[in-house]
Order: structure tokens, then C-alpha cells, then sequence
């Protein structure tokens, strides 16, 4: 380390030497320290939770485990993230789309999720929805099975032969598939 004939009082080298050794026990605890948390559950940490709780703005209950992110170009609102596109295609062809992306075309369940929809589409163009009419029993259908309930989001008159659900001027619409209209992918 430092030459026998040094110009330095003997107490440096007994320091450097201590420091060198309490260096060495610092390095070794946070090895452990870092194998422990990792070896532990997300959150089960006291540290994290009592940080999580000290970086709560105002003393407020800290956020749900696991916050929501959504995908570059995608837009949160809620608990779900949504996407639109830019081009237009027919529905199964925009349902396909959406499957790719991890996700399906949008499903309204609500005025404020109508709301949300209403202003990123500023009522400018039409978008494919996750709604069609089934062949069977004619029912209109979400993309998840469940049946379209009318008292929560009134469907506008489709015309003849319109079987897939457009959002069009801010209300929900029929529309035939086959018509080439923009998209809105929504994944939970």
C-alpha cells in the first residue's frame, strides 16, 4: 500500500487499514442485504412499504399495488389503457388488429368511459366498437360475450344491414362490416 519510508505519520496507515476493513464489512453486508431482497416477495419488504407510505403526497393511502402503464401511443383513463388508429379497415379486420395487440375493440360500459370516448375522438370520425349483431338470436353482442344493455348506452336506428357497432357522432350505431372505418382497441 503506502512505502515503509512514507512522509506520513504512522496513525494514517493504521486508519487507511481500518477503513480498508470497515469497507470491506460495508460491501459484504450490502451483498447480503441485496441477496435477502431479492429472494423476498414484491412488497413484503418493511423498507418498501414504509417508503410507499412516507412518498404518499399528504399522508394519503399509498397506490394499489401494481400501477397501471399503458403502451407507448396508448391513452390511460381508469383502469384501462386505449388505443386508436389512424387508418381504417373492416371490423374483423380491426378486431384482428386489436387481438394482435393484446387487447379487444373497445366494450362501453358506462357514461363516464362514453365520456372519456367522446373527447379523444373529438366526434370527428366513426370507430369500430366491440359490437355486432348476432346471426343467431339477434341480439347485439360485446366482443366479450356479454349481451348489449340498452338502458346504459342507447343504440342509435341502424340501417338495413348494419350487424357491427360504429361509435358515430357520440352515440353507438350500426354499421355494415364491411364498410372501411378507423378502430379504438381497449385493453384492461
Amino acid at each position: 500500500l503506502l512505502p515503509e519510508s512514507s512522509h506520513f505519520p504512522p496513525w494514517h496507515r493504521v486508519a487507511l487499514r481500518i477503513s480498508c476493513a470497515g469497507n470491506m464489512v460495508l460491501l459484504g453486508a450490502l451483498m447480503a442485504l441485496s441477496i435477502w431482497a431479492r429472494t423476498q416477495p414484491l412488497g413484503s419488504v418493511p423498507v418498501a412499504k414504509a417508503l410507499q407510505l412516507r412518498l404518499s403526497p399528504g399522508g394519503a393511502s399509498p397506490l394499489p399495488e401494481g400501477c397501471k402503464l399503458c403502451p407507448p401511443n396508448w391513452q390511460l383513463h381508469g383502469d384501462k389503457c386505449y388505443w386508436l388508429s389512424k387508418e381504417s379497415k373492416t371490423w374483423n379486420q380491426s378486431r384482428e388488429d386489436c387481438s394482435e395487440k393484446s387487447s379487444r375493440l373497445l366494450i362501453l360500459r358506462g357514461q363516464e368511459e362514453k365520456e372519456f370516448i367522446r373527447n379523444v375522438t373529438e366526434g370527428i370520425y366513426s370507430f369500430w366498437i366491440g359490437l355486432r349483431l348476432t346471426d343467431s338470436m339477434r341480439n347485439w353482442t360485446w366482443v366479450d360475450g356479454s349481451l348489449f344493455n340498452q338502458t346504459r348506452v342507447l343504440l342509435a336506428a341502424p340501417g338495413a344491414g348494419s350487424s357491427c357497432g360504429v361509435w358515430k357522432e357520440n352515440k353507438i350505431r350500426g354499421e355494415m362490416c364491411s364498410t372501411d372505418v378507423k378502430w379504438i382497441c381497449q385493453r384492461d
